[in-house]
């Protein structure tokens, strides 16, 4: 096995158990209501497949990566492709994010005034 794959499947298999709260941008996307609570089972096994079909390319841009890090991120990325935000929470999913988000909405966003 590449070592792509390896890396991915480590990843993929300790994130399938996990469910991170808070893990849904709704700034982004108010009104998704049906992709934030369901698991699209058929959306996972699409991405899977085109995943595993195209692990060689994968394993030859993992390896020209320049760190650690930027590694970990590829494989999170792709995993969460896979299992979406029901299961893999990005980096950027932190408190400090989220209220650096709400300072900037509150403080620095114009609202139009709307007359109903």
């Amino acid at each position: 096995m590449n070592l792509f794959k390896d890396k991915f499947f480590r990843q993929f298999f300790a994130s399938m158990h996990a469910h991170p709260h808070d893990n849904w941008d709704f700034y982004r996307f108010p009104d998704d209501h049906s992709r934030h609570h369901e698991f699209q089972v058929e959306n996972a096994s699409t991405s899977l497949d085109f995943i595993l079909n195209n692990a060689d390319h994968y394993n030859t841009t993992y390896q020209v990566l320049a760190d650690d890090e930027s590694r970990r991120l590829m494989i999170l990325l792709l995993v969460y492709r896979v299992l979406d935000h029901h299961h893999v929470s990005l980096p950027l999913n932190s408190p400090d994010y989220w209220k650096t988000i709400q300072m900037i909405d509150s403080n620095f966003l114009k609202r139009e005034n709307v007359f109903v």
